[in-house]
This record gives C-alpha cells, structure tokens and sequence, in this order.
C-alpha cells in the first residue's frame, strides 16, 4: 500500500525523507511531478472543410487540408488492412472533451486518478485525437476506443500529474483490460513508477511514451527511458527531428510531431508541436497491429514496428530517431507475411546491425504463434476504411440509448462503466486510491530472471574473471584521476576511488537498461563499458 504525507511544518522533502528512513517506516520517497510533452501550440486554422476527405484532398479519403500525417503514415493504406477496431487504448493525461464531434462512438470509458474536475483540456483531447479521430480528422487507429483517465490537472504553468495519480492511472488501465497505454507526458527517475511499468508489461500491455521536449543536453526522461516503455521521438513533414527532442540510446521510434492538425475542446482544431502527439501516433500503430492479431504480444510488436520504420539519420538505431519512423503500412504487412509464413522473425534488419544495437533492441520473437482469425483469408477482404459524415461509425448522440452508444461490435466492445472502482467515482465523493506492491517483486520471474527482466544465473568462472578484470581497469583509471587531482593514499583517496568506480557501475547499468539490454547479454555490456573506450 502506498500513503501519502504531506510536509507542512517547512521541513525540506529530503529531511522528512531521512526521518522516514530513520524510524524504518517502510520506502521513502518524493512524489514526483510529471509534465506533458507539447511544447508548441497555435491558433486554430480560420475553416476547415466541411467534412472528410475534402479540401486539398477532395473525393480521395485522404483527410483534411493541412493533415500532412495521413500521407506521411500511408493512412489510407494502412486502414485497408486494419483500423484497430475495438482496440483499448489508455490515454493517461489531462481531461479530455469527450463530446467532441471526431471522438463519436470511440470513447469506451472515463476515469479520474486526481480530485479535481478540471475543464476539458487541450492536451488530452489532442492527443485522443491523434489516435481515434475519425470526422475532420483522420486518427490512425479511427475504430480503436479510448480509456481517458484524467491524471493531469493544471498548475501555475502547465498541466502537471505526480507519481500517485500516474502509478494509479496504469493500474486502473490495467484492471479494465487497456491493451495500450500511451504516455505523452515526461519527468524524472521514480522507483514506484518503474514498478508499476513492469506490472503492466508483464500482463502484456503495449506501453508507449514521450521521449521529452528537453533538447539535445537533457538527461533521459521517464517513463520513456523505461526499458519497459516505446520511447517516442517527433519528426517534420520533411522527417526532420524536432529541434527540442530529448536524444539518448532508449529512443526506439519516430513519429510526425511538428504542426500536426489536432482535436481541441468545444468541436474545435488546432496545429500542435511536441514529442506527445508523436506518442499517441505510435499508440495508434500499434493499436493496427493488435486488432490484425489478437493473440500478438509485446516483444513481437515492438520486432515488427522496429524492423519495419524507415530508417533516418545514421544507418541503423541511433539517439536521435531509433529505429526510424514508424510505418503503418510496411508494419501490417509485415505482420501479415510472418503470420502465413509462421514463426520466424519479420526480417533481418536487426541482424544487420552491430551487436550492441542487436542487443540493445531486438526483443525474441516468440516460438509459437496463434493465428488470429482476423489474419484469415476472410480479413484480406476487409472493407477500406473511408471516413465520412454522412456514414459515421457508430451512432451519433441522439440514437445512443441509455445504456451508452451503440458499437461497431456491440457483443465485442461492451462498454466500460462509468462508476469507477478505488478511483474517483464523477457520481460520488473520493474513493482511496490504492497501489499495489509499493515495491519491486523480487521473485525469479521467467527464465530465470528477478521480475522477468535482471538475469539471476550464477556467473561462469569466465564471467566472473572477466567481471573482476574490467573492475580493476576501471579501478585503476579513477586512481590515476585521484592522482591527477593530487590526492595521495589516505581515506580521502580511498573515498574517491570508491565513489568513482561505484558511479561508473551504476551509470553502466543506466546505459544498459536505456538499450533494453537483458539477461545474459547485460553482463558482457556491463563488462565492456565499465572497462571504457
């Protein structure tokens, strides 16, 4: 269980901390706050055309003037094979309007993780959009539905969440079955968050996240750099990357994310800039891939769209776009052609790499597969997707009955209650929000591992003699640093050595984790770059 203090006596965080510690009262820690990830936003265009598929793009499905995302993602394309129809996507951010015109039909559920009823926001009804959005605006994924939970309230300068109300948010996806869970939002380092990202990865939910407007000097941001996460990065009509992207090795992706047509409140549009909007076009990817096979799982999701982006920048995954930018089309496609293939990988692009790139992202694919009937030849001649105003895909408000809107599949997508359990019920007063396993579970998980994920096998004498050996050159080099500041042999010396070689296990370890690097495979990385160049 997870309690909550409040510091009112002017004590700094950092004290009430250490007296926790002192008095053994289980884990101390800040309640970390979290801010959204769209660093630009302007005006609203003067009209838009009246409805789907006209303007620029008149007669041709192809969206409205100004959605360059449409043809940069081979929308059109992509949703002749998949719309992710009755997909469960979370979106843990800022209140949404759910009554927007695009969002019709698409909103499965609403829950609040915070106290507040705040007024519908930007953030969140943007980047629902991004995702769903099916009149004036062509979402990637227009059949999937939409959990909104409400984790962002807004403080003197932004919207802003703590780790409370995100941890809650992520378990309150999990609980209504969310097979996605897209974070546009970014912020530090936070033990209780990990621990929740890998419960939900381990019950096999797609979690995707902003990698940060920060900039290029800006240490990694989380949850992105969560080995658990899809970090996300934002690139240009012209895939240029967005000048304020955070850059690391834990980037995996890129998606459009500069001046992007977007869903405001009060059935308006706008243009939005940030590495948000770039997330929930990956959620809404990935949201393609599931419906097209059900039984898929995580670490073959994340082969598929890796091997399939378009790779930009330097050849292969690099820190500033990943693996490339994300590709609908070439995704399901891929996915499609491994199916009636049958196990195997998707391609060998991973293999091409180097081995730390190999290593770092190229997660197994498993050894069997479940071919879903949504794969059958049946599916190959599935109805293309066209969005239109005089075709909606569900029924509008006024030919909703009371027990919610009617669904493209009502016995498939039942809708999710509005009262919502150990949240915040919008019918009554706050209900306590419990988080479960405050702290890691340290049980060997599969193959052996703590969690799933830290290798827990007993070190060969070869790897222990290797261990030892590049702990001594790393020892020997903070010695020589030591001299070289003029310290000689004494506490202070012995200190600095220890510090040192302790600070060069612990950043290793970072680096690892940043490049997804598991099991065995961790060892020899962690050899190798406490050793250095």
């Amino acid at each position: 269980m997870l309690a909550h203090f409040r510091v009112a006596d002017g004590r700094q965080v950092e004290d009430a901390i250490r007296g926790f510690e002192s008095a053994k009262i289980g884990i101390a820690q800040p309640n970390y706050v979290y801010t959204l990830q769209q660093s630009v936003r302007v005006a609203p265009p003067a009209s838009l055309p009246a409805g789907p598929g006209t303007g620029a793009a008149a007669g041709t499905g192809k969206g409205d003037l100004g959605q360059y995302v449409v043809s940069k993602l081979q929308l059109n394309e992509a949703h002749q094979i998949a719309t992710g129809e009755n997909v469960l996507v979370a979106v843990i951010d800022s209140e949404i309007d759910a009554a927007h015109p695009d969002f019709a039909g698409s909103i499965a559920g609403q829950l609040d993780t915070v106290v507040a009823r705040d007024m519908p926001d930007e953030h969140g009804t943007g980047m629902t959009g991004a995702i769903v959005a099916h009149r004036k605006v062509v979402g990637v994924a227009p059949r999937a539905r939409v959990l909104a939970i409400h984790a962002f309230s807004p403080n003197a300068q932004s919207q802003a969440a703590t780790s409370q109300s995100i941890v809650a948010g992520i378990d309150r996806a999990i609980e209504q079955g969310a097979r996605i869970v897209n974070m546009s939002f970014a912020g530090p380092y936070d033990p209780i968050l990990q621990v929740a990202l890998k419960r939900a990865h381990d019950k096999g939910v797609v979690l995707v996240a902003a990698a940060g407007n920060m900039g290029p000097k800006s240490p990694p941001l989380y949850p992105a750099a969560d080995e658990n996460v899809i970090a996300v990065t934002a690139t240009d009509i012209n895939d240029r990357l967005l000048p304020e992207a955070n850059r690391g090795p834990h980037i995996a992706l890129a998606a459009p994310g500069v001046d992007v047509l977007e869903t405001i409140p009060r059935a308006g549009y706008g243009f939005t800039t940030g590495t948000s909007v770039a997330a929930a076009h990956v959620s809404g990817v990935v949201a393609l891939l599931i419906e097209r096979d059900p039984a898929i799982d995580v670490a073959t999701i994340e082969n598929v769209l890796f091997t399939t982006a378009k790779d930009l920048g330097a050849p292969g995954r690099d820190e500033q776009f990943g693996y490339g930018l994300v590709d609908p089309y070439r995704a399901l496609s891929a996915l499609d052609a491994q199916v009636a293939r049958g196990p195997g990988p998707v391609s060998n692009k991973l293999a091409t790499l180097s081995p730390e790139r190999v290593v770092a992202g190229s997660p197994s694919v498993p050894a069997t597969r479940i071919n879903s009937p949504a794969v059958s030849g049946a599916a190959s001649q599935k109805t293309a997707f066209t969005p239109s105003a005089a075709e909606p895909l569900v029924a509008t408000a006024s030919e909703s009955t009371s027990s919610g809107p009617t669904q493209p599949n009502a016995a498939a997508a039942a809708p999710i209650p509005t009262a919502r359990p150990a949240g915040i019920d919008r019918s009554g007063s706050p209900s306590p929000i419990r988080l479960t396993q405050a702290t890691p579970n340290l049980t060997p998980g599969p193959s052996g591992s703590a969690g799933g994920n830290l290798d827990t096998t007993p070190a060969t004498p070869e790897e222990l003699a290797a261990f030892q050996a590049a702990a001594q050159k790393r020892r020997q080099a903070c010695r020589q640093d030591a001299l070289g500041k003029g310290m000689r042999n004494g506490p202070e010396f012995v200190d600095y050595v220890t510090i040192c070689v302790a600070e060069a296990r612990i950043g290793c370890l970072k680096q690892a984790v940043a490049e997804k690097v598991r099991g065995p495979a961790r060892r020899d990385y962690l050899n190798k770059c406490l050793v250095g160049p």
